[in-house]
């Protein structure tokens, strides 16, 4: 078996014009989905008050939420095959837990879209709180938010530590992604929207900056970056890696 094969490698999923496109869109959508959420605290009874006064501009959150989740999915595969050697597999674990995040944050819009519908439809405002309040309370909904928050967040936390580690990305870059998360979480907790907003400024710039920095890639380049990742051998003696989409 080659040594290569040893290697826990993304690379041949996503070229580095897809990566670095969605590093460029994916946080800017998530400053729009902040931005056009009417939610704000952290008291269910009043979200459902906020949601049902606007409910158009709840769905726009929700939808752009969507759009910006699936642009993960490239991210994640991207950032983890960037990393270099001395964290490739603290790079391919962060990958794996982003990629369940993003499966755990895809039923959190869908379980949002349900209770908008239901919010439209005068369920009634005590009966749409219990409900979410059951949600969150249940093994269902506390799988789902478990495997949204230490899938997207850890996942995200040690791909930028990978990516710090082995100077893979411009270092001020991955911390700015660091600082996102902990400054994001403070304002989820506090339920401080003008945080929230803060830092997806942060992980504008961090991220677009590593987008940048994968787009001025070439394709061989980028299969050499892979193939760089582990102990396998170099894009060279590796044509298909160069050859990734």
């Amino acid at each position: 078996m080659p040594a290569s094969a040893t290697r826990p490698r993304f690379s041949s999923l996503f070229g580095p014009t897809i990566v670095g496109i969605a590093l460029l869109i994916q946080p800017v959508a998530g400053l729009i989905e902040h931005l056009l959420d009417p939610k704000s605290g952290t008291v269910v009874a009043d979200h459902i008050t906020a949601i049902a006064s606007n409910p158009d501009g709840r769905l726009a959150s929700i939808l752009v939420g969507l759009f910006a989740t699936v642009l993960f999915i490239p991210i994640a595969l991207g950032l983890a095959h960037l990393v270099r050697p001395g964290a490739s597999r603290l790079g391919f674990v962060g990958g794996a837990l982003a990629l369940i995040g993003v499966v755990g944050y895809s039923a959190v819009h869908g379980a949002d879209i349900a209770l908008l519908e239901m919010v439209k439809q005068d369920a009634g405002q005590v009966r749409a709180t219990q409900i979410v309040e059951g949600f969150e309370a249940s093994a269902g909904g506390a799988t789902v938010l478990a495997m949204f928050l230490v899938g997207l967040l850890l996942g995200t936390l040690l791909l930028a530590i990978a990516l710090w580690r082995t100077r893979s990305a411009p270092r001020l870059a991955a911390a700015l992604i660091i600082v996102f998360l902990v400054v994001d979480a403070v304002g989820a907790i506090g339920g401080i929207k003008a945080v929230n907003l803060v830092a997806h400024s942060l992980l504008i710039v961090g991220s677009g900056w590593i987008g940048l920095r994968v787009l001025s890639m070439t394709q061989e380049e980028w299969g050499r970056h892979g193939s760089a990742g582990g102990t396998g051998p170099s894009s060279e003696s590796s044509p298909e890696t160069a050859r990734s989409p």
